[in-house]
This record gives structure tokens, C-alpha cells and sequence, in this order.
């Protein structure tokens, strides 16, 4: 009988249906709820905007349905995994590169001569990347794409089950996770660079159950 916390559970993406059906009476079966992110701290465009969200293991590459972007917004989706001792997985959340996402994150790339790590050696090196001494100071735009990685990656939670079975004593354990991003800063002059830092929390739902034999 399936444990009654899974029930309810509108959608199911499953990357262990075509394994061994020995292999999944051994273990139990593992539901990680994606309910929604939570006080997220970056800007919202104004026009729609979407994201997915993407669970990354060794073995399993899983991509949501898209859903709407706001500082708190749902994404309620379910992930079924196989419990083991070594069950380690990222969550990863991804903005569409919309036309207007695309404008955003191309404000906050500075001049190709800006500055950057060098490949050469010497002075000569330095100079070619230096940029001129009247150049304006590059300033990062305050919007979405300050906050993105060239895929449109916003942020990413690593977790370790291992960590959360000690607490999965009951039917369904809900917990709050950092949704570790990153922020386009200038550095100095002559170098930008990317600020690591908690943009916000992922809300998950765990629950597990042993099926029957």
C-alpha cells in the first residue's frame, strides 16, 4: 500500500521507471516535492517570465514543466528517486532566455577590453586588456540578468539524503533550503566578477515509502 503522503501529488516525473523492478522492490522509493521558491532577492522584470526547475544527479538530468517567476512563486512538481546510501542530488533553477532576458543579462557584459584574467605573459599582455585611461567605469545594471549565468542558471541547492532520512520520521517532512546564486560585481578598473551569495529559498516536500512485495 503506498504511503498516503504521496497521494495527492498532482504530477510525478519518475527517472526510475524503466529500471529493474528487483531493483526497486530493495529500496524504498523516494518523493521530493518541489513545492516553490520563497523571498526571492533579485529583480522581477516586468514582463512574463519563466523558469524551471532541473534535478541533477550522477545518473538522472530532470527538467520541470515552466512556471511563472516571482519573488514567491510555486513550481509544485514531484521527483521520484530510489533511496540508497550515496543519493545525492542538485536542484537547479533556470530562467527562459527570453528576448528580454537576453537584453538584461547583455547590459551587464562589459566591453570586450575591459579587462579579465590575462592568457599571456608580461606587459604587453596587459596592456591589449587594459582599456583606456579616459574609458568610463563599467557599471553593472540592477535587473534579472545581473543575477544569471550565461545558461540562465539563477541558483542551485546541493543536497545529500542522508542528511535529511535521520528526520524523515513522519508521513512528510517539509524543509526550507539556501538557493545559493550568484551577482555581477566590479571588482576594480580593470575586472568584474561574480559575487556568490543566497538569492532567495527552495520550500521541498520528502517522503518515502518501502512497496510491497
Amino acid at each position: 500500500m503506498e504511503n498516503s503522503a504521496c497521494n495527492g501529488y498532482r504530477s510525478v516525473i519518475s527517472p526510475t521507471e524503466s529500471g529493474s523492478p528487483k531493483a526497486e522492490k530493495a529500496h524504498r522509493k523516494v518523493f521530493v516535492k518541489v513545492v516553490g521558491l520563497r523571498g526571492l532577492e533579485v529583480p522581477i522584470p516586468e514582463e512574463p517570465t519563466k523558469i524551471s526547475c532541473t534535478l541533477r544527479s550522477g545518473i538522472h538530468f530532470i527538467t520541470t514543466p515552466e512556471v511563472s517567476l516571482a519573488h514567491d512563486c510555486t513550481v509544485d512538481q514531484v521527483f521520484e528517486l530510489i533511496e540508497h546510501s550515496k543519493l545525492e542530488f542538485s536542484l537547479i533553477i533556470r530562467v527562459r532566455r527570453d528576448p528580454h532576458i537576453i537584453a538584461q543579462s547583455k547590459a551587464n557584459q562589459p566591453p570586450l577590453n575591459y579587462g579579465g584574467k590575462s592568457r599571456g605573459i608580461g606587459m604587453r599582455s596587459f596592456l591589449m586588456l587594459a582599456p583606456p585611461p579616459d574609458a568610463p567605469v563599467f557599471k553593472p545594471q540592477e535587473n534579472l540578468g545581473r543575477y544569471l549565468k550565461p545558461d540562465g542558471s539563477l541558483g542551485r541547492t546541493f543536497l545529500s539524503f542522508k542528511d535529511i532520512a535521520a528526520h524523515l520520521d513522519t508521513p512528510l517532512l517539509e524543509v526550507s533550503f539556501p538557493l545559493i546564486g550568484q551577482k555581477i560585481e566590479v571588482e576594480s578598473r580593470f575586472r568584474v566578477k561574480e559575487l556568490r551569495l543566497q538569492v532567495g529559498e527552495i520550500v521541498l516536500q520528502f517522503s518515502r515509502f518501502l512497496p510491497s512485495t
